[in-house]
């Protein structure tokens, strides 16, 4: 009977650690996840650049730094490509930026119920001045979401440059961690 009643409160003990544990981790991935989602990204990219370097030293017979440095220069170019591919877009945009203002402008007509009235001009009505904007987007709206876009581009940056941080951490580090395990077997 004392068995029974012991084993009863550990595993009453053991659920309640449980349930402590889960919400400690999960305070502690809220608290933690403006460092943790780069810190995920870079093993991630980190994983996907190793076998490069690899290869690079195995096949090439090239030296580690050099491997790393190469794998770098190529994953800059990567990125310094498409950050051409979307200025060529953006470019694109801007040269047919009158095609898009009559599309847009047809968009908004037909989807003007869907806004607050004071932000629209009927095209229809015969008093309104034909050079008045078609929409009239208040000026506090317009602030809002210019700084949003600008703390989004901001955090963009602040984490890229943190997961950078972290991949060369871990792209350096690997070769010395698993070379002192296989020294010490």
């Amino acid at each position: 009977m004392a068995k029974d009643r012991e084993h009863y409160e550990q595993r009453i003990q053991t659920i309640c650690l449980l349930i402590l544990t889960a919400l400690g981790i999960t305070a502690a991935l809220y608290l933690f996840a403006s460092v943790l989602i780069p810190f995920v990204l870079a093993v991630f990219l980190t994983l996907c650049l190793i076998p490069a370097i690899d290869v690079q030293m195995k096949l090439l017979h090239i030296p580690r730094r050099t491997a790393i440095l190469t794998t770098v220069a190529v994953g800059c170019a990567l990125l310094i490509l498409g950050a051409l591919l979307v200025n060529v877009a953006a470019n694109q945009i801007i040269e047919n930026k009158d095609d898009y203002e009559i599309q847009f402008r047809q968009l908004l007509v037909k989807t003007r119920g869907l806004l607050p009235p004071e932000w629209y001009t009927d095209p229809n009505d015969p008093s309104a001045d034909p050079y008045e904007p078609l929409i009239r987007v208040p000026t506090n709206t317009t602030r809002k979401v210019l700084t949003d876009t600008a703390s989004s581009i901001m955090g963009v940056i602040s984490n890229g440059l943190l997961v950078v941080i972290f991949m060369i951490f871990m792209v350096t580090g690997k070769g010395t961690s698993l070379k002192r395990i296989y020294s010490e077997l």
